[in-house]
C-alpha cells in the first residue's frame, strides 16, 4: 500500500498528519536543513533531495500555503517528479463537496490514474480562480473604488461585524480599546469598511492591555486554554466550541499559542461561532535589528515544531522568549512591532514601526461604526503591507472561499440557469433553487456584467460556469 510523504512540517503539515493518520505517513520532507534528520511525532524529516527514491512507492502531498505549494511544485518538477497532490485543495474543496474522507483519498492514491485525476481537478480549479480574478480586474479600475462585497460574503461580513462589536463593547466596559488591524485597518483607511474580498476580523492591543484583557477573561470564567497534551488547532477549535455551548457562553476567549481569539456565538442560530482574532503589539529595544528579530523568531518557530508542545507549554514558552530573548522591552521605546510570539506575522513584516505611529490611538470609521486605530494607520500598515494602494496578491479572491462564485461543474437539484438577461425573470419564480450563470454561453461581456450586477444588487447566491 502506498504511503504518504508530507512535504512541509508547519501548520498544514501537522494538520495533514492528523487528517491522514500517522500510520499512513512514511516521512515528512522539509527544505529547512535544521530539522532534517529529526523526528516530528516519531516520523522522520527527510531532505527533499531524497524524494526521488520514494516517488514510485509513495505519494507526495504538498502540505503548505498555496503560494509555497507553487514553489514546491517547481522544485519537484526540477527533480522530474510529476505526481503529487495539494493537501489544502483536498480538504477545502474536494472533501466538503463530495463528502470524501481521508480513506477515500488514500484509496485514490493507490493508482496513478487516481492521482492524476486529483491533479487535474486541482489544475482546473486554478484555472477557475484565474478567470475569477481576471473578471474582477476587468470590472474594477482602482483599488479605492471597489464595490462592497455582495451575496453570502456580504452576509458573513455583516454578521462578523456584529460579533466584533460585542467583543469591542466587552473590552470597552473594562477600559480597553481594541484597535483595528490587518486587512480590516486597510479596509477602514481605503474603503471605509471591509475589503470586498475579506471575510475575517483582526484586532490589536498593546501588550499591557492585552494582558489586562486576558486576566479579566480568566477571572470571569471567559478564558479557555486547551488541556491537550499536544498543540492541535482543529482539536482546540472543537474543544472551545464544545465548552462554549456546554456552558452557554455568548463569548469565550481562547489562547491558541500565537494570539488571543474570541469565539462569539452566532445570532443566526448556527452552531458555528464567529471568531475574532486579537494580536498583541510589543515595544522593542532600540539596540536590536529587525533582521536579528526575524532570525530569532524563525529559530523559535522551528524549536516549537520539533518540541511538540501543548498549548499551556507554548504559552509558558512565549513568556520566556519575551523575557529572555533580549528583544522585547518592558518599558516604552520608540519602536513597536507585532508580539514576539506571533512568529508568522513577525516574519511577514519588513521592520519595526515608530511608536508615534501607533500611540496615542486615534478613531476611525469602519462600516459606519467608530473603532480605535493606530495614530498613523498608513504608516503602521507599511510595516506589513507596504503600499496599501497597490493591488494586493489576493485581490478579488476570498481567503476562505466565502462567497466563491467560479466553480467546477457539479450536480445540483433543479438549478436555475442564467445565460442572458431574459433568464433573470425565472429566478423569482424558483426562490431557493441554486442559481447557475452559464458564462460560457454569454458572448457579450457587458450583458454578463449586467447579470452579475443585478444578482449582487439583490444579494442572490450564485455560481458561475465558465
Amino acid at each position: 500500500m502506498r504511503k504518504i510523504i508530507l512535504f512541509g512540517t508547519g501548520k498544514y503539515g501537522l494538520e495533514a498528519l492528523d487528517y491522514f493518520g500517522s500510520d499512513n505517513v512514511a516521512f515528512f520532507a522539509d527544505n529547512n536543513v535544521n530539522i532534517q534528520g529529526s523526528f516530528i511525532r516519531d516520523i522522520e524529516v527527510i531532505a527533499p533531495s531524497r524524494l526521488n527514491g520514494y516517488a514510485d512507492n509513495a505519494i507526495i502531498v504538498l502540505a503548505a500555503g498555496y503560494s509555497i505549494c507553487t514553489q514546491m511544485e517547481y522544485q519537484l518538477k526540477s527533480m522530474e517528479i510529476e505526481k503529487y497532490v495539494v493537501y489544502r485543495y483536498l480538504r477545502e474543496h474536494l472533501a466538503p463537496e463530495g463528502n470524501k474522507t481521508s480513506k477515500d483519498f488514500m484509496d485514490e492514491f493507490q493508482t496513478d490514474a487516481g492521482i492524476y485525476r486529483l491533479m487535474y481537478l486541482y489544475a482546473d480549479n486554478l484555472h477557475k480562480c484565474s478567470e475569477e480574478r481576471i473578471e474582477f480586474f476587468m470590472r474594477t479600475a482602482d483599488v479605492r473604488g471597489v464595490k462592497p462585497a455582495g451575496g453570502r460574503l456580504r452576509i458573513r461580513q455583516t454578521e462578523l461585524l456584529d460579533a466584533t462589536l460585542k467583543v469591542k463593547n466587552l473590552a470597552e466596559s473594562i477600559g480597553i480599546h481594541l484597535m483595528l488591524g490587518e486587512g480590516n485597518l486597510i479596509g477602514a483607511v481605503r474603503n471605509g469598511g471591509f475589503v470586498p474580498w475579506d471575510d475575517d476580523m483582526d484586532l490589536l492591543l498593546m501588550r499591557d492591555d492585552y494582558k489586562r484583557l486576558i486576566d479579566y477573561c480568566n477571572l470571569n470564567g471567559m478564558l479557555y486554554v486547551s488541556s491537550s497534551l499536544e498543540m492541535n488547532q482543529n482539536d482546540n477549535y472543537r474543544e472551545t466550541v464544545r465548552k462554549m455551548y456546554d456552558e452557554n457562553k455568548e463569548i469565550l476567549f481562547t489562547l491558541n499559542g500565537s494570539f488571543l481569539a474570541a469565539y462569539v456565538k452566532s445570532s443566526n442560530g448556527s452552531s458555528y461561532p464567529y471568531i475574532v482574532d486579537i494580536f498583541p503589539l510589543d515595544y522593542y529595544n532600540e539596540s536590536c535589528t529587525y533582521d536579528d528579530l526575524r532570525k530569532y523568531v524563525n529559530e523559535c518557530s522551528v524549536y516549537c515544531r520539533k518540541s511538540m508542545m501543548s498549548f499551556k507549554e507554548r504559552i509558558e514558552y512565549n513568556d520566556r522568549i519575551a523575557h529572555d530573548g533580549g528583544f522585547v522591552s518592558e518599558v516604552p521605546t520608540g519602536r513597536i512591532g507585532y508580539g514576539i510570539e506571533t512568529f508568522f506575522v513577525v516574519s511577514a513584516c519588513s521592520g519595526f514601526c515608530r511608536a508615534d505611529a501607533v500611540l496615542p490611538v486615534t478613531g476611525i470609521s469602519f462600516e459606519g461604526h467608530d473603532f480605535a486605530a493606530p495614530s498613523k494607520p498608513e504608516e503602521f500598515l507599511k510595516m506589513e503591507y507596504g503600499d496599501i494602494y497597490r493591488w494586493p496578491l489576493d485581490a478579488g479572491q476570498t481567503a476562505h472561499g466565502t462567497g466563491r462564485h467560479y466553480i467546477q461543474y457539479r450536480h445540483f437539484d433543479n438549478p436555475v440557469y442564467i445565460a442572458c438577461l431574459q433568464d433573470m425573470s425565472d429566478i423569482h419564480d424558483r426562490t431557493g433553487n441554486t442559481i447557475i450563470v452559464e458564462k460560457y454561453k454569454i458572448k457579450d461581456i457587458a450583458e454578463y456584467f449586467a447579470i452579475i450586477d443585478k444578482l449582487e444588487e439583490e444579494e442572490s447566491n450564485y455560481y458561475v460556469y465558465s
